[in-house]
């Protein structure tokens, strides 16, 4: 295991001569003050040279003084997880310090950003503390986390399983998508805390050139049961070269992440038709809940690009808790404290089209292609019920009479369900001016 030491990693990811010490005593943690690309941050950095970065009572309270500094000041907390977890041959007294940093963390929530590193192990109760961190960051080959180790499951079940398989990077990169970004080595995983803080930071950046290039029928087909990856129309619409994608690998019907409209940061939820045809399966439903949170917290408005069918159907999914995900996902942006762009593209039905595209969810700007069609459901689905015991007519004289019957775009438009109808080429300058009217009523 090719790891830095604790002094080196600080080195590194903190701005030249900016760090200074409240706490480096040699028992297991560092704490401190220091920049990240001129941004103030309080931190705290456990030492795995000294037993392990094992956790006392003692070096509870120190982390918790250095938390309770950064939420005095009103600054990022930056904590690097590398620890076996409570000392074993302090018992119960090393569980009351776990139990502080866990209290800090909590305490901390939403009130300043916390960005958490494991760049080792992360085990036991300890592993509590990042998944309450707004972003996780992991490396290849060097990160576990997991509440009880593998000797442990053996031991209890009989079941032979590998850290990695466990609790490494991978796994909940793509598995539990608990971790937010995963490096291939630590200098990388710098480098995107680094990139993050260009994003949560209040500084607009310059804006970037815009290549000129259409949403044509290569890219975002007009048929709508054909797929296209997303990220096309995520590039056209915002800064060249802007977006930072985050759990990439993880739940990928939903694609999250920021991006800069000339300079101002915003968030991305979109539909990912490349995916799933863009149905929203539970793990998906739980991935944009979750950013939400963050959004919220970093006080950052979003856009959300919807293009999707529904809620993905199945025993599987329902007994996997779609209802209480597709419920809380509804409520993470009906209560959505920041402003809300929803541009619908080629279909928005059902309950998914209420979660992602309903102008009456949240504080919405809504914006619908002229070849949108939003409805309870896919038409020929719809036939199918409305229709069943009617034999004398095909399916395309059906499909027809019920879409007669349906609400056209100018319909939705009179209705308020909609606030302008545009081309899909007219996105990206919508967006700007939309964006233009939520800095000025701000």
């Amino acid at each position: 295991m090719n790891k830095l030491s604790a002094d080196t990693r600080i080195n590194l990811l903190f701005d030249e001569g900016s760090v200074s010490y409240v706490s480096r005593q040699n028992n297991g943690i560092i704490t401190g003050f220091a920049g990240i690309s001129g941004h103030k941050v309080a931190f705290f950095v456990q030492d795995f040279s000294v037993k392990g970065g094992s956790i006392t009572k003692e070096i509870g309270r120190i982390a918790r003084d250095i938390m309770n500094a950064a939420l005095e000041m009103k600054i990022p907390l930056i904590s690097v997880y590398d620890s076996g977890g409570a000392r074993l041959q302090d018992g119960v007294h090393a569980l009351y310090g776990v139990a502080d940093i866990l209290n800090g963390h909590r305490e901390l929530k939403g009130k300043v950003p916390q960005i958490a590193l494991v760049l080792g192990p992360c085990a036991g109760g300890s592993a509590y503390g990042p998944t309450i961190c707004d972003f996780i960051f992991m490396v290849k080959d060097i990160s576990e986390m997991f509440v009880t180790g593998p000797g442990v499951v053996k031991r209890l079940t009989g079941e032979n399983i590998s850290i990695e398989e466990l609790g490494g990077a991978d796994i909940h990169n793509s598995t539990t998508g608990i971790c937010h970004f995963l490096a291939d080595t630590e200098p990388e995983c710098f480098q995107m805390v680094r990139q993050l803080f260009g994003y949560i930071s209040e500084t607009k950046t310059s804006s970037v050139m815009k290549k000129i290039v259409d949403l044509s029928d290569d890219i975002v087909p007009y048929d709508n049961k054909l797929p296209y990856d997303v990220h096309a129309v995520i590039d056209y619409i915002s800064d060249k070269d802007s977006f930072f994608e985050i759990q990439k690998d993880y739940a990928k019907s939903i694609v999250c992440g920021f991006a800069r409209f000339e300079g101002r940061t915003c968030g991305i939820i979109a539909d990912q038709p490349n995916h799933l045809a863009g149905a929203i399966d539970t793990e998906a439903a739980e991935k944009a809940e979750r950013f939400i949170a963050i959004l919220n917290s970093f006080n950052i408005p979003f856009i959300s690009i919807v293009d999707t069918p529904g809620f993905l159907p199945g025993k599987e999914q329902e007994h996997g808790k779609l209802l209480l995900r597709g419920a809380r996902l509804f409520s993470a942006l009906s209560g959505a404290s920041v402003p809300i762009i929803t541009l619908i593209l080629r279909k928005a039905y059902g309950g998914a089209y209420i979660v992602m595209g309903a102008k009456t969810v949240g504080q919405r700007y809504c914006f619908a292609w002229d070849e949108a069609q939003i409805g309870v459901m896919l038409n020929d689905a719809a036939v199918d019920i409305i229709y069943k015991n009617d034999i004398s007519d095909s399916k395309d004289m059906l499909l027809n009479r019920y879409e007669d019957t349906l609400p056209t775009l100018p319909d939705l438009l009179e209705a308020g369900y909609v606030d302008r109808i545009i081309k899909r080429n007219e996105s990206r300058k919508v967006i700007l001016e939309t964006l233009d009217l939520i800095q000025r009523n701000a």
